[in-house]
């Protein structure tokens, strides 16, 4: 389950995503459409803890990804098994 209420994130003065709230049950498919440069990408850096959100909030499976960084992709890596990814949750 993923769960995001407010999630923002700015760079310098660029806001790059702005108030995403989702809810995406178990189960659900969730398809990120939009342009090039609307932040599509940014959303699953901040859900994957990768980035940090400026404001707001995100829960995945349980966790909180501001409190728990890093719940389950390390920072080092940009790439990861998807059987390594959930034994690591």
């Amino acid at each position: 389950m993923i769960e995001t209420e407010d999630l923002s994130k700015q760079f310098n003065e660029f806001l790059a995503v702005d108030g995403v709230a989702m809810s995406v049950k178990p189960g659900q498919i969730l398809g990120l459409l939009g342009q090039y440069g609307a932040g599509k990408t940014t959303i699953v850096r901040m859900v994957t803890s990768l980035l940090t959100p400026t404001r707001g909030w995100a829960c995945v499976a349980g966790y909180d990804i501001v409190k728990r960084r890093c719940w389950g992709l390390p920072r080092w890596s940009k790439r990861i098994s998807p059987r390594l990814f959930w034994r690591m949750l």
